[in-house]
Protein backbone atom coordinates (compact mmCIF):
# COMPACT_ATOMS: atom_id res chain seq x y z
CA UNK A 1 0.00 0.00 0.00
CA UNK A 2 1.47 3.32 -0.96
CA UNK A 3 2.02 6.39 1.40
CA UNK A 4 -0.47 8.28 -0.37
CA UNK A 5 -3.64 5.98 -0.18
CA UNK A 6 -2.03 5.24 3.44
CA UNK A 7 -2.11 8.63 4.79
CA UNK A 8 -5.35 10.01 2.57
CA UNK A 9 -7.55 6.85 3.90
CA UNK A 10 -10.45 8.28 6.58
CA UNK A 11 -9.45 8.11 9.90
CA UNK A 12 -12.69 6.94 11.09
CA UNK A 13 -11.98 3.74 9.47
CA UNK A 14 -8.41 3.64 11.18
CA UNK A 15 -7.36 2.03 8.09
CA UNK A 16 -4.24 3.72 6.65
CA UNK A 17 -2.26 3.11 9.85
CA UNK A 18 -0.33 -0.08 8.19
CA UNK A 19 2.64 -1.56 9.81
CA UNK A 20 4.70 0.18 7.18
CA UNK A 21 3.58 4.01 8.85
CA UNK A 22 5.80 2.80 11.53
CA UNK A 23 9.65 3.48 12.53
CA UNK A 24 11.95 3.88 15.53
CA UNK A 25 14.22 6.55 16.92
CA UNK A 26 16.88 5.45 18.55
CA UNK A 27 19.51 7.98 19.90
CA UNK A 28 21.42 8.42 22.94
CA UNK A 29 18.82 11.38 24.05
CA UNK A 30 15.43 10.78 24.51
CA UNK A 31 13.54 11.69 21.20
CA UNK A 32 10.48 13.24 22.82
CA UNK A 33 12.97 15.47 24.54
CA UNK A 34 14.77 16.66 21.29
CA UNK A 35 11.55 17.05 19.04
CA UNK A 36 9.18 19.89 19.77
CA UNK A 37 6.76 19.23 17.45
CA UNK A 38 7.16 16.78 14.70
CA UNK A 39 3.68 17.78 12.67
CA UNK A 40 3.59 21.47 10.39
CA UNK A 41 1.60 24.35 11.26
CA UNK A 42 0.38 25.22 8.33
CA UNK A 43 -3.04 24.61 7.46
CA UNK A 44 -2.24 22.78 4.08
CA UNK A 45 1.18 21.73 1.88
CA UNK A 46 2.31 24.15 -0.46
CA UNK A 47 5.21 23.29 -2.85
CA UNK A 48 6.28 26.35 -3.79
CA UNK A 49 6.86 27.25 0.14
CA UNK A 50 8.25 23.97 0.47
CA UNK A 51 11.01 24.77 -2.78
CA UNK A 52 11.91 28.17 -0.92
CA UNK A 53 12.71 26.89 2.44
CA UNK A 54 9.40 29.02 3.80
CA UNK A 55 10.10 32.04 2.63
CA UNK A 56 7.24 33.66 0.85
CA UNK A 57 6.36 36.60 2.69
CA UNK A 58 6.79 39.38 0.30
CA UNK A 59 6.18 37.08 -2.97
CA UNK A 60 2.76 34.80 -1.48
CA UNK A 61 0.39 35.46 -4.40
CA UNK A 62 -2.65 32.34 -5.05
CA UNK A 63 -3.42 29.69 -2.73
CA UNK A 64 -0.28 30.39 -1.24
CA UNK A 65 -1.75 34.00 0.15
CA UNK A 66 -3.87 33.11 3.32
CA UNK A 67 -1.18 31.68 5.25
CA UNK A 68 2.03 33.35 3.96
CA UNK A 69 0.73 36.73 3.35
CA UNK A 70 -2.66 37.34 2.99
CA UNK A 71 -2.20 40.85 1.50
CA UNK A 72 -1.43 39.04 -1.54
CA UNK A 73 -5.28 37.81 -1.74
CA UNK A 74 -6.14 38.54 -5.56
CA UNK A 75 -2.42 38.93 -7.11
CA UNK A 76 0.16 41.59 -6.65
CA UNK A 77 2.58 43.27 -9.00
CA UNK A 78 -0.06 43.59 -12.01
CA UNK A 79 0.71 47.56 -12.51
CA UNK A 80 -0.86 48.40 -15.52
CA UNK A 81 -2.39 44.64 -16.70
CA UNK A 82 -6.35 44.57 -15.86
CA UNK A 83 -6.95 41.09 -14.02
CA UNK A 84 -10.20 39.40 -14.32
CA UNK A 85 -12.82 39.66 -12.03
CA UNK A 86 -12.73 36.00 -11.29
CA UNK A 87 -9.02 34.88 -11.32
CA UNK A 88 -9.12 31.34 -10.01
CA UNK A 89 -11.11 28.22 -9.00
CA UNK A 90 -8.69 25.70 -7.75
CA UNK A 91 -10.91 22.15 -8.17
CA UNK A 92 -8.98 20.44 -7.34
CA UNK A 93 -5.74 21.16 -5.33
CA UNK A 94 -4.41 17.98 -4.05
CA UNK A 95 -0.90 17.64 -2.27
CA UNK A 96 0.96 14.85 -0.72
CA UNK A 97 4.15 14.58 1.12
CA UNK A 98 6.55 12.35 3.27
CA UNK A 99 10.07 12.10 4.26
CA UNK A 100 12.70 10.19 2.72
CA UNK A 101 12.87 7.37 5.44
CA UNK A 102 9.13 6.60 5.22
CA UNK A 103 9.55 6.12 1.23
CA UNK A 104 12.07 3.70 1.78
CA UNK A 105 9.99 2.05 4.49
CA UNK A 106 7.48 1.54 2.35
CA UNK A 107 9.22 0.08 -0.26
CA UNK A 108 10.72 -3.06 1.76
CA UNK A 109 7.21 -3.45 2.70
CA UNK A 110 5.82 -3.49 -0.78
CA UNK A 111 8.68 -5.48 -1.75
CA UNK A 112 9.48 -7.90 1.18
CA UNK A 113 5.23 -8.48 1.87
CA UNK A 114 5.44 -6.82 5.05
CA UNK A 115 1.63 -5.24 5.01
CA UNK A 116 0.64 -9.23 4.87
CA UNK A 117 3.10 -10.91 7.19
CA UNK A 118 3.40 -10.01 10.67
CA UNK A 119 6.67 -11.11 11.10
CA UNK A 120 8.45 -9.82 8.44
CA UNK A 121 6.77 -6.54 8.94
CA UNK A 122 7.97 -6.46 12.59
CA UNK A 123 11.38 -7.48 11.22
CA UNK A 124 11.67 -4.70 8.63
CA UNK A 125 10.59 -1.76 11.19
CA UNK A 126 13.46 -3.22 13.78
CA UNK A 127 16.05 -3.36 10.88
CA UNK A 128 15.09 0.73 9.87
CA UNK A 129 15.87 1.79 13.56
CA UNK A 130 17.16 5.41 13.88
CA UNK A 131 14.35 6.63 11.18
CA UNK A 132 11.34 8.38 12.03
CA UNK A 133 8.09 8.57 9.46
CA UNK A 134 6.70 11.53 8.83
CA UNK A 135 3.24 11.45 5.80
CA UNK A 136 1.14 14.22 5.01
CA UNK A 137 -1.86 14.62 2.47
CA UNK A 138 -4.13 18.01 1.86
CA UNK A 139 -6.51 18.60 -0.23
CA UNK A 140 -8.51 21.95 -1.31
CA UNK A 141 -11.52 24.18 -3.31
CA UNK A 142 -10.76 27.90 -3.65
CA UNK A 143 -11.90 30.64 -5.40
CA UNK A 144 -11.19 34.41 -5.92
CA UNK A 145 -12.89 36.85 -7.01
CA UNK A 146 -11.38 40.08 -7.29
CA UNK A 147 -9.39 40.75 -4.38
CA UNK A 148 -11.55 38.25 -2.19
CA UNK A 149 -10.83 34.59 -1.57
CA UNK A 150 -12.90 31.80 -1.12
CA UNK A 151 -11.33 28.18 0.57
CA UNK A 152 -12.32 24.87 1.80
CA UNK A 153 -9.75 22.24 2.80
CA UNK A 154 -9.01 19.23 4.22
CA UNK A 155 -5.07 18.10 5.70
CA UNK A 156 -3.87 14.84 7.57
CA UNK A 157 -0.53 14.56 8.81
CA UNK A 158 0.86 11.23 10.89
CA UNK A 159 4.66 11.21 12.28
CA UNK A 160 5.97 7.60 14.69
CA UNK A 161 9.07 6.11 15.99
CA UNK A 162 10.03 4.30 18.79
CA UNK A 163 10.56 5.32 22.20
CA UNK A 164 14.34 5.17 23.62
CA UNK A 165 15.24 1.51 24.69
CA UNK A 166 14.27 0.34 27.47
CA UNK A 167 11.06 1.71 27.55
CA UNK A 168 8.34 -0.92 28.04
CA UNK A 169 8.26 -3.08 24.98
CA UNK A 170 4.55 -3.15 24.61
CA UNK A 171 4.43 0.27 23.95
CA UNK A 172 7.35 1.28 21.68
CA UNK A 173 5.84 3.34 18.85
CA UNK A 174 5.15 6.97 20.22
CA UNK A 175 2.60 8.51 17.33
CA UNK A 176 1.24 11.86 16.42
CA UNK A 177 -1.87 12.60 14.34
CA UNK A 178 -3.51 15.53 13.15
CA UNK A 179 -6.30 15.89 10.93
CA UNK A 180 -8.11 19.15 10.10
CA UNK A 181 -10.89 20.71 8.10
CA UNK A 182 -10.86 24.43 7.46
CA UNK A 183 -13.75 26.97 5.71
CA UNK A 184 -12.12 30.14 5.47
CA UNK A 185 -12.46 33.80 3.75
CA UNK A 186 -10.13 36.32 3.03
CA UNK A 187 -9.79 40.22 1.30
CA UNK A 188 -6.69 42.41 0.26
CA UNK A 189 -6.58 46.08 -0.70
CA UNK A 190 -4.40 47.83 -2.63
CA UNK A 191 -3.73 51.47 -3.69
CA UNK A 192 -4.34 52.83 -7.27
CA UNK A 193 -0.52 53.06 -7.47
CA UNK A 194 -0.10 49.38 -5.79
CA UNK A 195 2.29 50.20 -3.45
CA UNK A 196 1.07 49.28 -0.31
CA UNK A 197 -1.07 45.83 -0.31
CA UNK A 198 -2.99 45.35 3.21
CA UNK A 199 -4.89 41.75 3.52
CA UNK A 200 -6.17 39.12 6.29
CA UNK A 201 -7.97 35.42 6.26
CA UNK A 202 -9.65 33.38 8.58
CA UNK A 203 -10.85 30.45 8.83
CA UNK A 204 -12.92 28.05 11.13
CA UNK A 205 -11.36 24.68 11.71
CA UNK A 206 -12.53 21.45 12.76
CA UNK A 207 -9.04 19.51 14.32
CA UNK A 208 -9.03 15.81 15.38
CA UNK A 209 -5.51 14.63 17.21
CA UNK A 210 -3.64 11.59 18.74
CA UNK A 211 -0.43 11.80 20.59
CA UNK A 212 0.44 8.64 22.58
CA UNK A 213 2.30 5.64 22.78
CA UNK A 214 1.35 2.32 20.74
CA UNK A 215 2.74 -1.70 20.68
CA UNK A 216 3.13 -2.92 16.67
CA UNK A 217 0.87 -5.82 17.90
CA UNK A 218 -1.58 -3.50 18.80
CA UNK A 219 -1.72 -1.41 15.23
CA UNK A 220 -0.97 -4.81 13.08
CA UNK A 221 -4.20 -5.67 12.69
CA UNK A 222 -7.30 -3.14 11.17
CA UNK A 223 -9.86 -4.23 14.28
CA UNK A 224 -6.70 -4.00 16.81
CA UNK A 225 -6.34 0.13 15.35
CA UNK A 226 -9.97 0.76 15.36
CA UNK A 227 -9.73 -0.11 19.06
CA UNK A 228 -6.62 1.33 20.06
CA UNK A 229 -6.73 4.57 18.30
CA UNK A 230 -10.22 6.05 18.42
CA UNK A 231 -10.55 6.13 21.65
CA UNK A 232 -7.34 8.50 21.85
CA UNK A 233 -8.45 10.78 19.31
CA UNK A 234 -9.26 14.29 20.62
CA UNK A 235 -11.25 16.89 18.99
CA UNK A 236 -11.38 20.81 18.92
CA UNK A 237 -13.41 23.53 17.05
CA UNK A 238 -11.29 27.18 17.13
CA UNK A 239 -10.34 29.41 14.92
CA UNK A 240 -7.30 30.74 12.54
CA UNK A 241 -7.19 34.45 11.36
CA UNK A 242 -3.27 35.93 9.44
CA UNK A 243 -3.27 39.56 8.74
CA UNK A 244 -0.51 41.12 6.47
CA UNK A 245 1.27 44.21 4.51
CA UNK A 246 3.35 44.19 1.40
CA UNK A 247 4.90 47.48 0.60
CA UNK A 248 6.25 47.99 -2.56
CA UNK A 249 9.23 50.33 -2.54
CA UNK A 250 10.00 51.09 -6.04
CA UNK A 251 9.49 50.17 -9.83
CA UNK A 252 13.39 49.24 -10.54
CA UNK A 253 14.02 45.73 -9.25
CA UNK A 254 10.25 45.89 -7.13
CA UNK A 255 11.87 45.96 -3.62
CA UNK A 256 9.60 44.85 -1.37
CA UNK A 257 8.93 44.94 2.62
CA UNK A 258 6.54 42.66 4.00
CA UNK A 259 5.02 42.11 7.54
CA UNK A 260 2.42 38.84 8.34
CA UNK A 261 1.16 38.44 12.06
CA UNK A 262 0.30 34.27 11.56
CA UNK A 263 -2.11 33.16 14.48
CA UNK A 264 -2.81 37.19 15.12
CA UNK A 265 -3.93 37.02 18.87
CA UNK A 266 -3.06 33.86 19.54
CA UNK A 267 -5.47 30.86 17.93
CA UNK A 268 -7.77 28.75 20.10
CA UNK A 269 -8.85 25.60 19.67
CA UNK A 270 -11.75 24.14 22.57
CA UNK A 271 -11.94 20.80 23.46
CA UNK A 272 -15.24 18.77 21.98
CA UNK A 273 -17.10 15.65 23.63
CA UNK A 274 -16.49 14.48 26.48
CA UNK A 275 -14.06 16.03 28.87
CA UNK A 276 -14.13 12.84 31.35
CA UNK A 277 -10.19 11.37 31.82
CA UNK A 278 -8.47 14.16 29.90
CA UNK A 279 -5.94 16.23 31.29
CA UNK A 280 -7.63 19.38 31.90
CA UNK A 281 -4.32 20.82 30.00
CA UNK A 282 -5.83 19.28 26.80
CA UNK A 283 -9.08 20.75 27.00
CA UNK A 284 -8.15 24.05 24.93
CA UNK A 285 -4.99 24.51 22.47
CA UNK A 286 -3.25 28.12 22.21
CA UNK A 287 -0.77 28.30 19.12
CA UNK A 288 1.22 31.43 19.64
CA UNK A 289 1.25 34.36 17.10
CA UNK A 290 3.96 33.94 14.41
CA UNK A 291 5.54 37.42 13.47
CA UNK A 292 7.27 37.35 10.44
CA UNK A 293 9.40 39.78 8.70
CA UNK A 294 10.39 39.98 4.59
CA UNK A 295 12.23 41.99 2.15
CA UNK A 296 12.53 40.69 -1.44
CA UNK A 297 13.99 41.97 -4.83
CA UNK A 298 12.11 40.92 -8.22
CA UNK A 299 13.89 42.33 -10.84
CA UNK A 300 12.31 41.13 -14.59
CA UNK A 301 13.13 38.58 -16.95
CA UNK A 302 12.15 39.94 -20.45
CA UNK A 303 8.20 41.34 -20.41
CA UNK A 304 6.91 38.52 -18.14
CA UNK A 305 9.64 36.41 -16.26
CA UNK A 306 11.00 37.74 -12.82
CA UNK A 307 14.28 36.90 -11.04
CA UNK A 308 12.61 36.90 -7.03
CA UNK A 309 15.17 36.80 -3.93
CA UNK A 310 14.10 37.14 -0.43
CA UNK A 311 15.52 37.07 3.18
CA UNK A 312 13.35 36.17 5.73
CA UNK A 313 12.66 36.39 9.57
CA UNK A 314 9.79 33.99 10.86
CA UNK A 315 8.88 33.59 14.75
CA UNK A 316 10.33 37.16 15.55
CA UNK A 317 8.80 37.35 18.99
CA UNK A 318 9.00 33.56 20.08
CA UNK A 319 11.99 33.39 22.53
CA UNK A 320 11.64 29.81 22.61
CA UNK A 321 12.62 29.54 18.99
CA UNK A 322 16.67 29.85 18.90
CA UNK A 323 17.68 32.76 17.08
CA UNK A 324 19.72 31.24 14.06
CA UNK A 325 16.44 28.79 13.02
CA UNK A 326 14.35 31.83 12.71
CA UNK A 327 16.11 33.31 9.61
CA UNK A 328 16.02 31.94 5.83
CA UNK A 329 16.25 32.89 2.00
CA UNK A 330 15.46 31.70 -1.24
CA UNK A 331 15.27 32.35 -5.08
CA UNK A 332 12.76 31.95 -7.70
CA UNK A 333 12.99 32.22 -11.25
CA UNK A 334 9.68 32.69 -12.78
CA UNK A 335 8.93 32.88 -16.59
CA UNK A 336 5.53 33.53 -18.41
CA UNK A 337 4.23 35.33 -15.42
CA UNK A 338 4.76 36.16 -12.03
CA UNK A 339 4.97 34.00 -9.16
CA UNK A 340 2.35 31.60 -9.16
CA UNK A 341 0.95 32.60 -12.14
CA UNK A 342 4.43 31.70 -14.37
CA UNK A 343 4.47 29.09 -16.70
CA UNK A 344 8.05 27.50 -15.65
CA UNK A 345 9.22 28.32 -12.04
CA UNK A 346 12.59 26.81 -10.15
CA UNK A 347 13.19 27.79 -6.64
CA UNK A 348 15.68 27.41 -3.75
CA UNK A 349 16.00 27.81 -0.62
CA UNK A 350 18.45 27.68 2.34
CA UNK A 351 17.11 27.86 6.36
CA UNK A 352 19.33 26.33 8.95
CA UNK A 353 18.64 22.86 8.45
CA UNK A 354 19.59 22.82 5.04
CA UNK A 355 18.65 23.62 1.13
CA UNK A 356 15.54 23.12 0.04
CA UNK A 357 14.45 23.51 -4.37
CA UNK A 358 11.50 22.79 -6.32
CA UNK A 359 10.29 23.27 -9.73
CA UNK A 360 6.43 24.71 -11.02
CA UNK A 361 5.13 23.72 -14.62
CA UNK A 362 1.94 25.91 -15.48
CA UNK A 363 0.36 24.57 -18.38
CA UNK A 364 -2.92 26.61 -17.86
CA UNK A 365 -5.62 24.94 -16.85
CA UNK A 366 -3.32 22.02 -15.03
CA UNK A 367 -0.46 22.46 -13.04
CA UNK A 368 2.18 20.49 -11.12
CA UNK A 369 4.35 21.63 -8.72
CA UNK A 370 7.13 19.41 -6.72
CA UNK A 371 9.74 19.99 -3.85
CA UNK A 372 12.28 18.69 -1.65
CA UNK A 373 12.70 20.92 1.65
CA UNK A 374 15.18 20.10 4.80
CA UNK A 375 13.10 20.76 8.34
CA UNK A 376 14.52 21.33 11.29
CA UNK A 377 12.20 20.28 14.19
CA UNK A 378 14.48 20.25 17.13
CA UNK A 379 13.87 22.22 20.41
CA UNK A 380 15.72 25.33 21.07
CA UNK A 381 18.87 25.00 19.99
CA UNK A 382 19.17 21.16 19.29
CA UNK A 383 18.72 20.27 16.18
CA UNK A 384 17.02 17.51 14.52
CA UNK A 385 16.69 17.50 10.43
CA UNK A 386 14.73 15.76 8.14
CA UNK A 387 14.39 15.91 4.04
CA UNK A 388 10.73 16.39 2.98
CA UNK A 389 9.76 15.79 -0.90
CA UNK A 390 6.09 17.37 -1.66
CA UNK A 391 4.17 16.81 -5.20
CA UNK A 392 1.31 19.31 -5.80
CA UNK A 393 -1.12 18.86 -8.86
CA UNK A 394 -3.84 21.38 -9.14
CA UNK A 395 -6.51 22.26 -11.67
CA UNK A 396 -7.40 25.55 -12.56
CA UNK A 397 -10.98 26.09 -13.73
CA UNK A 398 -10.94 29.10 -14.81
CA UNK A 399 -7.05 29.89 -16.01
CA UNK A 400 -7.02 32.44 -18.59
Amino acid sequence: MGLVAIVTSSFHEITWLCPSAFASEHDSENPEEKIKTVLDQSPFLSARAAGMGGALSTLADGIHAPFYNPAGIGGIHWEKTRPPIIRQLHFPYVAAGANEATASLNKEFRDQGGTGDKGVGSAIVDANAGKRQYGRASALVSMVMSRIMLVQYYDTQMAAFRKETGDDDQTPIRMSYRSQSGSGAGVSFTDSKETLYLGAFTSLVQRSQLDGSFSYNDLVRSDDRKANLKPNLLKYTGTQTNIGMIWKLGKWGRPALALVNKNAGGSRFSMRGDKNGVDPSLHRIVEKENLTMGFSLSPRIGKTGAFNFIIEGQHLTDKEVALNKKFRTAMEMTLGGFGSEGIFGVRAGYNLAGASFGLNLNLGLVQFEAASHAEDIGTGNRHFVERRNVAVFSVNVLYE
